[in-house]
């Protein structure tokens, strides 16, 4: 799951990017990027909430080890 976000959120940047160009030649073309924009931040923040919870995760994990070879 977290490498498909990564993969989208590479692919809505490089949308908005070329979006950006085509703007100008676009009456609504604003209102679309926009909502791409919107997109894409919400996705980072996905990405960051998920990153967050793995590391945790994987504190986690380590510390319960450290515990039970306390009692090996």
């Amino acid at each position: 799951m977290r490498d498909d976000l990564v993969e989208k959120i590479k692919g809505l940047e490089k949308l908005i990017e070329e979006g950006e160009g085509f703007c100008p030649f676009h009456d609504e073309g604003d209102v679309g990027l926009e909502f791409m924009k919107q997109t894409l931040e919400r996705d980072k923040k996905v990405l960051a909430a998920l990153t967050g919870v793995i590391d945790l995760a994987c504190e986690g994990r380590e510390e319960k080890k450290f515990h039970l070879s306390c009692f090996a």
